[in-house]
């Protein structure tokens, strides 16, 4: 309804503005019926103000009712404005959330440590740090001396349980990033270039060893009755199971190691 006399108001206007003009002249002369005869009804400035009275009421009763529709309108732009603002705003902390998750465990990476003491013939040790993707390579590098039958490794050290916790914290960080991903109210296309970041990380760096080391206690876990090294065999299959649904939700191309 108020499109419609909004459409049309300038029309409705001219005929307001016409007959107010008008009526004054067609109403105070005597015209063909007796009854609708008002040259001789009272001062002439009242009839001509009784006669204007209704279209002039009826033409602001017409501007008030669209000045009300469009100060509902302005106030729905607004509405929606504040609404697309909150939403930006959501959607820039969760993109600072997630970069920030990514940098803290893309650093945490880099800061892995596996130290190796080393003990020659002639009684010197030597203690060499090992980080980043060094220390992943020296502890599969443990795991395969710890399953060779030529190698004496008499026990899972402390250390290699210590470098467990550290791979499975970065398995949590990695969860947790793709946990915020999923859950925040980026478009899917967003969320894909997110999630890309993190997946590529861990192809370049965790993917082939975490696949080696699995596969490797799986081929022995039945021949050794030690159990020393299912924690590492968890992680590894957490690791492996995460990124296996990412690579379906994303629909993600498969590493080369993975093959």
């Amino acid at each position: 309804m108020s499109k419609v006399i909004e459409k049309h108001l300038g029309l409705l206007l001219a005929i307001g503005i016409v007959l107010c003009v008008i009526s004054p002249f067609v109403f105070t002369r005597q015209i063909l019926f007796q009854g609708f005869d008002f040259s001789t009804t009272g001062n002439i400035g009242d009839t001509i103000g009784g006669i204007t009275a209704p279209i002039i009421n009826l033409l602001g009763a017409i501007l008030i009712y669209i000045s009300f529709q469009k100060q509902v309108e302005s106030n729905d732009i607004q509405r929606k404005a504040l609404k697309d603002q909150m939403d930006e705003s959501a959607k820039q902390q969760f993109i600072d959330r997630i970069n920030s998750l990514y940098a803290e465990w893309r650093d945490e990476y880099y800061r892995l440590v596996f130290i190796e003491s080393r003990l020659f013939v002639n009684g010197n040790k030597e203690t060499v740090a090992h980080t980043g993707q060094s220390a992943i390579d020296f502890y599969k590098q443990r795991i395969e001396q710890y399953f060779a039958p030529s190698i004496l490794i008499p026990e899972w050290s402390v250390k290699m349980i210590d470098f467990d916790w550290s791979m499975k914290y970065l398995f949590y960080g990695m969860e947790s990033i793709f946990d915020q991903i999923d859950k925040s109210n980026l478009n899917n296309e967003e969320k894909r270039h997110y999630a890309w970041k993190v997946y590529l990380f861990y192809g370049s760096k965790f993917a082939y060893n975490i696949n080696e080391i699995s596969e490797l206690i799986d081929r022995n876990r039945n021949n050794n009755e030690k159990v020393e090294y299912d924690d590492a065999y968890a992680m590894c299959e957490m690791f492996k199971t995460v990124i296996s649904l990412i690579q379906r939700k994303f629909n993600f191309t498969k590493f080369f190691a993975e093959d």
